[in-house]
């Protein structure tokens, strides 16, 4: 029962981040909102955690809303937490640690990668998903080029972004 709540709570927590992470984007709140966090073209694992008061707020919301309509499990919530974590450093690493078939195989190409999450970053316009790629494949806002590059640079093992205008990001 455990597994079962902890897959519906994170696919939950993909659909609220998909839609809010989306709505942070739109012009007349990205100042806010969103801003702060896309100030790093080349993120790092800290870079996860950069983000406006507005930000953290809205997608904080999505636990207590949650704990206010279902039972959650204790050790369910703590694992949840843990993956939450993991995930953020993950996808702003800066190296992609997966391997090189995940974005061609007909269930992993679903999974949210460092590379995915990373054309986010060079482009606010594409790949709003963190966990999963569902909802930008559904919505039509995956980036176009997104299996290509994941492909080139599993294939090269090598960091693959270069400093923007020379200098390293510092967030």
């Amino acid at each position: 029962m455990i597994a079962l709540s902890f897959v519906l709570f994170v696919i939950g927590a993909d659909t609220w981040f998909y839609w809010t992470h989306r709505g942070m984007h739109h012009s007349n709140v990205y100042r806010f909102t969103h801003e702060l966090h896309h100030r790093s073209k080349q993120p790092s694992p800290l870079a996860g955690y950069a983000f406006s008061a507005i930000e953290g707020f809205v997608l904080g919301l999505y636990l207590p809303l949650v704990l206010l309509v279902f039972p959650v499990n204790r050790v369910m919530l703590w694992i949840f937490v843990f993956w939450f974590t993991f995930l953020e450093a993950y996808v702003h690493l800066g190296f992609e640690v997966l391997p090189r078939w995940i974005a061609r195989n007909p269930v992993t190409k679903f999974l949210g990668t460092a590379v995915f999450h990373d054309m986010h970053h060079e482009n606010g316009a594409y790949n709003f998903g963190v966990y999963f790629t569902w909802w930008d494949r559904m919505m039509g806002t995956i980036h176009p080029q997104y299996t290509e590059r994941y492909e080139q640079v599993t294939e090269q093992r090598l960091l693959w972004r270069a400093p923007v205008d020379g200098v390293e990001d510092s967030v």
